[in-house]
């Protein structure tokens, strides 16, 4: 079972108008909510492949409630930490030329909530395959629960899989994860210099292998996606692929689904590389793999040996 940790839960209600106007009453054409996509996604991309999942997360409140409640309904409730003060929400109003977005206060968590959270974490480590932590978004909470999260996955010797950037990359990289995701700048950060060629990044990506790092994911600014272990460097590529950092969460759930699956190294990068450009909203989500096998047909692959 792969265990998904959210620790900036947040509900998201979107309303689509037809024009702003402050003299008269707005009815939306369009609405949606969604929970924290970042976390979401990767169950969404493992429930394709039949890979059972769960989300750990802290929740408080009615907004707590509606999170829970559509945790139930994608299958993916795991352990639900309470806290007293509510969930944080965000609603969106758009009326396709100008964005109007309105968050509530990030909850308070008390000492004993927090006790509760690390207690409740250190439980369902224990039943996980691999501890994968989304990217956090700069929450207030990030220093203390996402570091700490990964020290004591860590020290209970669970794979861990992350996604790095710039600022984090040498902090993450302490504690030997088995997978990591890392673009340009992350790269360039820990060589601390700029990384023109492609011999330059296959030659910092093999140093962090070497630090007992399992594989190593480039998603490039050029949309490619390279998978790099001890001794092979496998790189897929395809035309109608575009680079977002965005898609990043997407890259890594399509590449640890793989390994669930244990698939070789070029599928795994095909898969990873497809995964990318899944839609996966809630409401018109195919919860079979078939989107993704149909993107595959259009990559290719391009294989080298580290070690000559």
């Amino acid at each position: 079972m792969n265990l998904i940790v959210d620790i900036d839960p947040y509900l998201k209600k979107a309303y689509k108008i037809k024009q702003f106007s402050s003299a008269d009453d707005l009815e939306a054409e369009d609405f949606s909510i969604e929970i924290n996509t970042r976390a979401i996604n990767y169950a969404r991309i493992f429930s394709m492949f039949d890979i059972s999942s769960e989300i750990f997360t802290y929740l408080g409140g009615f907004v707590g409630d509606n999170y829970r409640e559509l945790l139930k309904r994608e299958n993916t409730l795991g352990q639900i930490i309470n806290i007293k003060d509510s969930t944080r929400e965000k609603l969106f109003i758009y009326d396709g030329i100008r964005d109007l977005k309105i968050y509530s206060k990030t909850p308070r968590i008390t000492n004993d909530e927090r006790n509760n959270i690390y207690e409740g974490y250190l439980e369902t480590i224990r039943k996980s395959d691999f501890i994968i932590l989304p990217e956090t978004n700069n929450s207030i909470y990030e220093e203390e629960f996402y570091i700490n999260f990964i020290n004591v996955a860590f020290k209970a010797g669970k794979k861990l899989a992350l996604i790095t950037n710039k600022n984090n990359i040498n902090k993450l990289i302490s504690y030997r994860p088995h997978t990591i995701l890392v673009d340009r700048k992350a790269l360039e950060s820990y060589a601390k210099k700029e990384l023109n060629f492609n011999w330059e990044i296959n030659n910092v990506i093999k140093n962090l292998i070497d630090l007992g790092i399992k594989y190593v994911i480039y998603y490039s600014d050029k949309a490619t996606v390279q998978v790099q272990d001890k001794d092979n460097i496998v790189t897929s590529f395809g035309e109608g692929f575009d680079f977002d950092r965005k898609n990043k969460d997407k890259v890594l759930a399509g590449f640890i689904a793989s390994i669930n699956k244990n698939y070789d190294l070029e599928m795994a990068a095909k898969i990873a590389l497809a995964a990318s450009k899944l839609e996966l909203k809630r409401e018109e989500l195919n919860r079979d793999a078939g989107t993704i096998k149909a993107s595959i047909n259009n990559i290719e692959i391009e294989q080298a040996n580290v070690r000559k």
